[in-house]
């Protein structure tokens, strides 16, 4: 018989936490589940630790390379056996009853609801999103509104999809992160918000993307910011105009980044042409264009801007990034 859900835990280097994560699905209340936890190359003893394991709800499955988060999430849905599929992040748990939690609410929904939506709380006791959206049914404005609203503060959520929604939409095939899977979702797919805190989440294994991006090499470096750039790209191509209505303040900090990133590659024309399109959408920041017009003198140029910018007043700039939220890592 099919599972209930499949809870899915990409992970990267993760030998000393991804037992935490997978102990906490084991503990469920409801035990009506399978883990698919997809190894993203790891160097470590990531696989031995998952594999040491003794449930047939558990499966290991393993990249030979490390391709990215998006990646990672895709096998492991795509070897989903359930109709729902919960994302796991592999240094967080889930509480105790998450599973039963969202067997509860999935009975209250309409049937043609695709999503549910839950909260977490950090180590800090902190509950995330620091604002969440009125409960029930959201549609692709109040999501748009809902990031506005936690501009420069907490915004992860808890997720829960129908398997069937990724034969539509798939996370990024690449290294960039989720920013245009998640507008698009919402615009795609109906969805309904609870206050229910389901997953724990930590901060205590280190951003191992960031440690890649810092560490291995040059191309590889070029490769990861491209496709980042890539997204957000995408992200202000197909959604900005209803972001400038619905969400100015997301979108400044997505043109924000996007211009650091081609500035940073020594991307000139490129950056050029997205400040031509992105004025069209929304009216820059001064600050945005100083930044432009600095990193025409080149990418060491726009380094020493970028840590005169952390010592400037994130408000006076408008480019807050979000509070002690995590990076997508595996």
């Amino acid at each position: 018989m099919r599972p209930f859900i499949t809870i899915v835990i990409p992970a990267y280097n993760r030998e000393r936490v991804i037992g935490r994560a997978i102990g906490s699905c084991l503990s469920q209340s409801d035990g009506d589940f399978e883990v698919i936890v997809v190894d993203d190359g790891s160097r470590d003893k990531t696989v031995e630790v998952a594999e040491s394991f003794d449930d047939e709800r558990v499966v290991v499955l393993r990249h030979d390379k490390n391709r990215g988060v998006g990646p990672a999430r895709n096998t492991g849905v795509a070897a989903a056996r359930a109709p729902w599929v919960l994302p796991l992040d592999s240094d967080d748990e889930l509480t105790p009853d998450a599973i039963a939690t969202i067997r509860t609410r999935l009975a209250q929904v309409p049937a043609e609801i695709d999503a549910l939506f839950f909260r977490c709380v950090t180590d800090a006791g902190v509950v995330s999103p620091t604002v969440n959206t009125p409960l029930g049914q959201r549609d692709y404005a109040a999501y748009l509104g809902h990031l506005n609203a936690n501009f420069g503060k907490m915004r992860d959520s808890s997720t829960v999809c129908r398997r069937e929604t990724f034969d539509r939409l798939r996370y990024p095939d690449s290294f960039g992160w989720e920013e245009f899977y998640w507008v698009e979702f919402n615009k795609l797919f109906s969805s309904w918000v609870f206050d229910d805190v389901i997953r724990l989440y930590h901060q205590d294994a280190g951003d191992q993307l960031v440690k890649m991006i810092n560490t291995d090499s040059a191309r590889r470096n070029v490769v990861t910011q491209n496709d980042r750039a890539s997204e957000l790209a995408q992200v202000v191509a197909q959604h900005g105009a209803q972001m400038a209505i619905h969400a100015p303040l997301i979108l400044r900090e997505y043109a924000f980044r996007l211009l650091y990133i081609l500035l940073s590659l020594g991307e000139r024309r490129r950056a050029s042409k997205f400040v031509y399109e992105y004025a069209r959408i929304q009216r820059p920041a001064p600050a945005f264009l100083g930044i432009f017009l600095l990193g025409l003198c080149g990418p060491n140029t726009v380094a020493r801007v970028k840590a005169l910018v952390r010592k400037i007043s994130v408000s006076r700039l408008e480019i807050n990034a979000p509070a002690k939220r995590k990076t997508p890592t595996d």
